[in-house]
């Protein structure tokens, strides 16, 4: 059971970061994509639970797929820089 929540989990990371380089807030910059929005709003388009949000952002960043540079907020938007897609192998 373990294992397949773990693999779900890659899954939703995928999506996340496809849905966050396919999304109209996101350009190219200096050479590289850069989301600037509501993350949290894209986690639940893909279908990720909201309580996921952290778990998927920071196995996004471990797995040095994106960069925060700035946090966003309900009045702010996030600035990430979009760095490559995670497989399912990472």
């Amino acid at each position: 059971m373990r294992q397949l929540a773990q693999r779900r989990k890659i899954d939703w990371a995928i999506d996340f970061y496809r849905a966050l380089a396919d999304h109209e807030n996101t350009a190219e910059e200096g050479g590289c994509l850069v989301f600037r929005g509501h993350t949290t709003k894209v986690v639940s388009d893909v279908g990720a639970p909201p309580p996921y949000y952290g778990e998927l952002r920071q196995m996004l960043i471990e797995l040095g797929c994106i960069e925060t540079f700035e946090r966003g907020g309900a009045t702010g938007v996030s600035v990430w820089r979009l760095l490559k897609e995670p497989t399912k192998e990472e």
